[in-house]
């Protein structure tokens, strides 16, 4: 093959690999066993403080979504926590599925969580039967905590 032959495919494979680059990437699924590992993280770090420890509700308040409508009122939580006196503890969590889909393309994850909560001086155990909506795209966040203590 000669020195232009040589060139001239060497242009061709570029001239491809730009026309491929170009081409829109196709989707790769959302991962649901990452989706529940987030939300399972989310409630496991909001149910686990101290009076004098609220690093991980911290950490779970900065993974609501922007627009979530639970932005509002955890705001104020931390303080709450800390003049609270309480504490709490996560002693079990099920493995949480996913129960739903909103339209927008959100998962809902189901959970129960079992709890030890210090308030008062008097320690209790808790289970909550919560329900995390997680918006995985673009950015992944939770958009909606729905927590039923029984």
């Amino acid at each position: 093959m000669g020195f232009a032959a040589a060139v001239a495919l060497l242009v061709a494979e570029m001239v491809v690999f730009a026309v491929r680059s170009d081409e829109p990437e196709e989707e790769t699924p959302v991962d649901d066993a990452a989706v529940v590992e987030y939300a399972r993280r989310m409630i496991v770090d909001l149910l686990s403080y101290s009076p004098t420890d609220t690093t991980r509700v911290e950490s779970a308040i900065d993974r609501l979504c922007d627009d979530s409508p639970d932005a509002g009122s955890a705001a104020g939580l931390v303080e709450q926590l800390r003049n609270s006196g309480a504490g709490s503890e996560v002693r079990e969590s099920s493995i949480g599925q996913i129960v739903a889909h909103t339209p927008d393309g959100d998962r809902v994850v189901s959970f129960r969580i079992i709890t030890h909560v210090g308030a008062f001086g008097r320690p209790a155990e808790k289970t909550n039967h919560d329900l995390v909506t997680v918006r995985p795209e673009p950015a992944m966040c939770v958009y909606r905590l729905e927590m039923v203590t029984r």
